[in-house]
């Protein structure tokens, strides 16, 4: 199978009332020397004639945004959080394939880094600074060493939540430090479901979610939820003072 690469913009059709395709440059197959040189004198030929600084100089209202250094993840991730793309999806799915959203299950697991040192941030929040290559951008030290669910306790990890559907289908993840322990997410974890207007579905977790705070967390407002409760905390738990629920 031969691939071609071809620049190409969307233009929209006010007769057919949608955008149609005009291909406005082929570059030629990918993989191919020439093609690569190619592009590379595209490139050049527009940064040569539209400067990035240029543009920002003409129009103040233009800001100057160099995504390259920050990475391709990095730029859809802000934009997830900006636009809210994340919460659009997920409702358009629910729409489309009828989501049974009367439990959630969630659940969290650990993977690890093969590294030395975890980090260490600095401050009341712990953050570290980025590389030159990741923006220098201040973000929260997350590789932490912590109760490994793979058996890798010689290795920093990082913590990840995942609640889906009784149909296995993804509704939201999270990712906290290395560090963190599970039962202390239920916080963080209620507040972003009912910020996706979830509040009334059955949250189902494991016994790492058993605690005093964390069932009076997910009962607050009058959730419901379903844990599993080992024997042995039966009696630590009783005395406990939060809502009845499930």
């Amino acid at each position: 199978m031969l691939t071609h690469l071809q620049l190409a913009e969307n233009l929209w059709d006010p007769e057919r009332k949608r955008a149609q395709v005009k291909i406005i440059y082929s570059c030629g197959r990918a993989g191919d020397e020439e093609t690569t040189e190619r592009l590379r004198r595209l490139a050049r030929s527009i940064l040569h004639r539209c400067a990035p600084e240029e543009i920002v100089a003409d129009n103040p209202a233009w800001q100057l945004v160099q995504a390259f250094r920050y990475g391709d993840l990095y730029v859809l991730e802000q934009l997830c959080r900006r636009v809210g793309v994340g919460e659009v999806i997920y409702f358009r799915m629910a729409d489309l394939v009828n989501l049974d959203l009367e439990i959630v299950l969630y659940d969290t697991t650990s993977l690890h880094f093969e590294i030395d040192q975890p980090d260490h941030g600095v401050g009341p929040n712990d953050e570290v600074h980025g590389s030159a290559l990741a923006g220098k951008k201040t973000y929260r030290a997350l590789r932490k060493r912590g109760h490994s669910k793979n058996g890798r306790f010689d290795a920093p990890q990082i913590v990840i939540g995942l609640a889906v559907t009784r149909d296995d289908f993804p509704v939201r993840h999270w990712i906290f430090p290395g560090n963190t322990v599970e039962v202390t997410t239920a916080a963080r974890v209620k507040e972003d479901l009912n910020g996706w207007h979830l509040s009334r579905c059955v949250f189902v977790g494991d016994a790492g979610m058993v605690s005093a705070e964390s069932l009076s967390t997910l009962a607050r407002a009058g959730g419901k939820y379903i844990v599993c409760m080992p024997i042995h905390r039966v009696r630590t738990t009783a005395g406990a003072k939060w809502p009845t629920t499930c």
